[in-house]
């Protein structure tokens, strides 16, 4: 029997709470967010206010009590604000500065990027909510003069002098940060949305570096994740699992991409080697159509796992070999006699249209696949007794006929455009049933059609013959149609015309059948 390991309890849980807070005020966000996840007594403590209260005024400066919010709350959306901090195209260009989101930052007297360190007047009126008079009045011209610098014009203001004007303006600190939370609080949506926007910038750079890291070896993978895409711009960014990292949707993250392009490079190699070792090989673009239905496969069967899970390189083959296997003993099948037999009656093309053929590569139910067999062996029965009767084709045309014809001659599998057309219908019906009572009722139809075409040529054949009998009997009809004489030429000179009359115009004799 498996001998269970009990762990000795640690001696911090035999300290009171008011020491374990003291010593809890210690660890950094990212140690309490940790540590609450060991147990219900240090999840319980970690969550404390007077924590987080604490790492509010050591992180952020924050002096000032708000009952309405936590500060753990408070906190969270502070951290944002830095992380957006870090995201220069967020500052650039100053002229497009989003002041629903800056006046996070008007708690600290340092600027959060160098391109806000000195405002025009108009932005430092719109940020920090100063008037023309209280800049003129309050804003110190020495200041201004020790504290800018000469990449800037003399009429820009500095931001620490602002943070100064703006503190006695308040007539404190507290007082100022009790005004500036009113109004970043009512902001906080402004803020939540241009930090996913930064979160999703940041992490789809990270992906490009990634990609074009070439020290890294990772040209092959990107060679391998768009050789086979389509021509469009990034055509990386097309998978799923990509595009789920990218939009924060991946519980492994960036490693889980990480294993994923691993896997692209990897798998074609494989791919490749695989499908040029079978008996009747599979090159170009059919191994390139191969592939993107591989990772289109993959990348649905795993996008639910990948939200759950963090996934690797194995987890990826795992579901792409037995896909690849069921894609070639299907390719087996249509070459089971030979190439010229798989291109007329069986041609990937029309295979792959079919809905068993998917059904089987993605569940692998071998009745799917018996189903696909045993469609196209029907067919084969229904090509063959069409050529041996191919006389029906000249006689009922091509649109009674083509649903008889072979596989590789048929643009679709059931086409919408015959689906109303009884003989469709019934080609159709003794495809899915195989019954020999279905295949009759083809013929039966079609020898019905053919005798009411024989019939009806009959019948044009006989009313052509009396129309022939009728002309026949009348008498035929003599005419003259005089129009005006034109000069009678020829290389010798003029020469009289025979037929010329005395008034100057010729008469021509015509035979006509009235």
């Amino acid at each position: 029997m498996e001998s269970r390991i009990i762990l000795p309890p640690s001696l911090l849980t035999h300290l009171g709470e008011e020491v374990l807070v003291l010593i809890l005020e210690y660890l950094d966000f990212r140690s309490l967010v940790m540590l609450g996840k060991t147990c219900r007594l240090f999840n319980r403590l970690c969550l404390s206010n007077l924590i987080w209260r604490h790492r509010c005024r050591v992180d952020f400066g924050l002096k000032t009590r708000w009952p309405e919010y936590t500060f753990i709350y408070l906190y969270e959306m502070f951290y944002k604000a830095e992380v957006l901090k870090n995201d220069h195209n967020f500052f650039r260009p100053v002229s497009q500065l989003k002041t629903s989101v800056i006046v996070w930052y008007l708690l600290n007297p340092v600027p959060p990027s160098q391109s806000v360190s000195h405002l025009t007047a108009s932005q430092a009126k719109s940020i920090w909510g100063l008037t023309d008079d209280e800049l003129e009045s309050n804003y110190h011209e020495s200041d201004r003069d020790r504290d800018i610098q000469d990449d800037f014009p003399s009429n820009n203001y500095e931001w620490t002098s602002l943070y100064k004007l703006f503190v006695r303006k308040h007539g404190g600190i507290r007082q100022m940060q009790s005004y500036v939370l009113k109004r970043c609080l009512r902001n906080r949506q402004a803020l939540e949305e241009h930090f996913q926007l930064s979160l999703h910038s940041s992490r789809q750079q990270k992906w490009y570096q990634f990609l074009e890291d070439r020290d890294a070896g990772n040209r092959k993978a990107l060679k391998a994740l768009t050789e086979h895409m389509p021509r469009v711009t990034h055509s990386y960014m097309l998978h799923q699992i990509t595009a789920m990292y990218i939009d924060g949707h991946l519980k492994g993250g960036f490693q889980t991409v990480e294993a994923y392009a691993g896997f692209c490079g990897y798998f074609k190699n494989w791919l490749d080697t695989k499908s040029i070792k079978l008996s009747v090989p599979r090159q170009g673009e059919m191994v390139a159509e191969d592939y993107r239905a591989c990772l289109e496969y993959v990348n649905s069967e795993l996008a639910r796992h990948a939200e759950e899970l963090e996934l690797t390189v194995n987890d990826f083959m795992s579901k792409a070999k037995p896909y690849v296997e069921r894609l070639h003993e299907v390719w087996m099948w249509q070459n089971q006699n030979d190439t010229a037999y798989r291109k007329e009656h069986r041609p990937s093309s029309v295979v792959r249209r079919h809905k068993c053929y998917r059904e089987f590569l993605e569940k692998g139910n071998l009745e799917d696949f018996t189903r696909l067999k045993m469609y196209f062996e029907r067919k084969e029965i229904v090509v063959a007794w069409f050529k041996e009767n191919n006389w029906l084709h000249a006689l009922l045309g091509d649109f009674v006929m083509r649903p008889l014809r072979p596989a590789c001659l048929s643009s679709e599998l059931s086409s919408s455009h015959f689906s109303s057309d009884c003989v469709s219908s019934l080609v159709q019906r003794f495809l899915e049933t195989g019954y020999r009572s279905d295949f009759n009722k083809i013929r039966m139809k079609l020898s019905e059609m053919g005798s009411l075409e024989i019939q009806n040529f009959v019948r044009k054949s006989r009313q052509l013959r009396e129309s022939i009998q009728q002309d026949i009997m009348k008498e035929d009809r003599v005419y003259v149609s005089d129009y005006e004489d034109r000069p009678f030429m020829n290389f010798l000179g003029s020469v009289r015309d025979p037929f010329r009359t005395e008034y100057g115009r010729r008469r021509i004799e015509v035979v006509t059948l009235d």
